[in-house]
């Protein structure tokens, strides 16, 4: 009697410690990467529901720059589905699960900016000459992108908490349309002989480029 009355107590903290390991369909989720991103910061919340070996994901997100300052003004939304196949069938218990997904965003970004513009008279010259003939000035720059990416990832249950760190790569497709130039010809110059993420994603008119995303999502799970 006396070792029942020991063992029942921890039998049932056991069984508390294995329901807590199990995985819930809904998660509410929170980006905290995105306060960082070069090209796209914010704040983003998402929601993800999961069905057998899949889960849906939607996130929203607010764009305005946060740690950095690059332009005079910056604001837009973002809006992605993810879809996530969880590797092999894997029990509700498991604390860690290893997935691959698809997903596809939407970015609308307003800026305003104080920039080197050159005229279109000399753009055949090599660009030590062209800057001399450069000027700055503030414009207006409309930016609308759809980004593709294959991704692979975890998520790390703690009781309700969810940790989903994940990698991937893509496609991005821009469109950038400036306001107020001084002449509608002229070109955004920039004489970096470095890799310029922002001359690349501001320059006027539609582009491919590569993309490349490194997230950490962090949640709730009910």
């Amino acid at each position: 009697m006396i070792v029942g009355f020991l063992i029942f107590p921890l039998s049932l903290l056991a069984q508390e410690m294995e329901k807590s390991r199990e995985w819930e369909k809904h998660q509410i989720k929170f980006t905290p990467t995105r306060i960082f991103d070069p090209v796209h910061p914010g704040i983003e919340f998402g929601y993800e529901y999961r069905y057998g070996r899949f889960s849906s994901q939607i996130s929203v997100a607010y764009l305005f720059e946060i740690i950095q300052h690059n332009y005079n003004t910056y604001n837009g939304f973002h809006i992605k589905f993810e879809e996530k196949f969880f590797f092999k069938k894997q029990p509700d218990n498991n604390v860690v699960k290893f997935y691959l997904s698809a997903e596809v965003s939407y970015n609308y970004i307003e800026q305003n900016d104080y920039r080197k513009f050159l005229p279109a008279e000399y753009k055949q010259l090599d660009w030590e000459e062209q800057e001399q003939y450069t000027y700055r000035r503030n414009f207006d720059l409309q930016r609308q992108t759809i980004i593709t990416n294959c991704k692979f990832g975890l998520q790390i249950k703690i009781k309700k908490l969810i940790l989903d760190p994940n990698i991937g790569m893509g496609l991005g497709f821009h469109n950038v349309v400036y306001y107020n130039k001084l002449h509608p010809d002229d070109i955004l110059f920039d004489n970096s002989r470095h890799l310029n993420v922002y001359t690349m994603v501001d320059k006027e008119g539609f582009k491919v480029l590569p993309n490349f995303t490194v997230a950490f999502k962090i949640g709730y799970t009910f």
